[in-house]
């Protein structure tokens, strides 16, 4: 496999191993059907959990971080990190509209990540070095830390946007917002719908950070479930159940009198449109 390349933007995931179905495949008995993840960054890549992989000879920790030039060992295979300059332009592709969508977003740009749903979710928000912070406190925070929703705050004009937006986009991991409230306003508001009377009457956990099901949950909404549920955030952007292909952004308006219409716009390659407009009655 000598001369073989993947190319990998912020945010892509590769894994490697053994297992022809990896990103890279390692091909020799030797090595373990998943020997490592790499989580690419713009300054190098995260190379999460390896397993029988060597840095300078030294076994490989946990979570090692690499840059452009260094090497690591699996197997009989030595891998290389490369940088490069000569890729498209990220507003090429519809994943580049997306970024661009957000970068632009009224405010500041938040998203909230469900640590439950990979155990790179929170090397990914490692990697990103953005503010963030569990939605859950108190005994629950410490003991459900692994597994919990974190807020984060994104610079909308920094390397960790893109390396959010593509490491999580249709894996379910994270539903993005917009808010010109400061961080712990916005974190106050989101823990008030934490907690929901389920059908049997008892109390339990609401998943409204879960992208499939906020789309499901926000047109199903009244007027005032709306306003009660979103005061102080300007829109919601997740990703479509029917395919990640396309995004849906709920958007909604600060006069009381249009909250009770949600709008739902698809982010397309090359621009916005906009899908029928969703009305309950208040």
């Amino acid at each position: 496999m000598i001369g073989r390349s993947v190319w990998l933007r912020p945010g892509d995931i590769c894994r490697f191993g053994s297992d022809p179905d990896n990103e890279l495949p390692l091909l020799d008995l030797s090595i373990r059907a998943k020997a490592g993840t790499l989580l690419a960054s713009g300054m190098g890549a995260s190379l999460i959990s390896p397993a029988g992989v060597t840095i300078r000879d030294l076994i490989a920790g946990p979570v090692e971080t690499l840059k452009d030039g260094d090497t690591f060992a699996c197997g009989p295979f030595k891998v290389l990190l490369r940088g490069y300059s000569s890729a498209p332009s990220v507003i090429a592709s519809p994943m580049g509209a997306l970024i661009s969508w957000m970068s632009r977003v009224r405010g500041s740009l938040y998203a909230i990540f469900d640590a439950a749903r990979d155990p790179l979710v929170l090397e990914l928000l490692k990697e990103a070095a953005c503010h963030q912070l569990s939605l859950f406190d108190g005994d629950t925070r410490v003991r459900m830390a692994d597994a919990a929703p974190y807020l984060v705050q994104i610079p909308q004009n920094s390397p960790a946007l893109e390396l959010l937006v593509r490491a999580s986009w249709g894996k379910g991991w994270a539903s993005f917002l917009a808010s010109e409230l400061d961080f712990m306003a916005v974190r106050a508001q989101l823990r008030r719908s934490l907690m929901a009377q389920l059908p049997t009457g008892e109390i339990g956990y609401l998943r409204f950070f879960d992208p499939s099901i906020l789309q499901t949950f926000l047109p199903a909404s009244n007027a005032k479930e709306v306003r009660e549920f979103s005061a102080g955030i300007t829109e919601f952007i997740v990703e479509q159940n029917e395919g990640p292909d396309q995004a849906l952004r709920f958007y909604l308006p600060e006069n009381p009198r249009e909250q009770r219409r949600i709008e739902i716009h698809l982010l397309a390659e090359i621009g916005v449109g906009s899908s029928p407009v969703y009305e309950r009655p208040a």
